[in-house]
């Protein structure tokens, strides 16, 4: 299904974050190339924050493509 929706909606796997509150969610994603990160009802700003810097605070930073 991952697989599915990210090629019709043109999205890179590999370079992508499945954020899930059950252990199946974590795996799909690691089984479709993204990275995967379990949501354990702790703060989800936590989370959000530790994702955005170690995946994608390079591309922000970086306005020259």
């Amino acid at each position: 299904l991952l697989i599915n929706l990210a090629q019709k909606w043109r999205i890179d796997l590999n370079g992508s974050v499945m954020i899930g509150d059950r252990i199946s969610d974590v795996e799909a994603g690691h089984r479709a190339g993204a990275y995967g990160y379990l949501f354990t009802q702790n703060s989800l700003d936590d989370l959000a924050k530790h994702v955005i810097s170690t995946h994608f605070s390079a591309k922000i930073g970086n306005t020259n493509g």
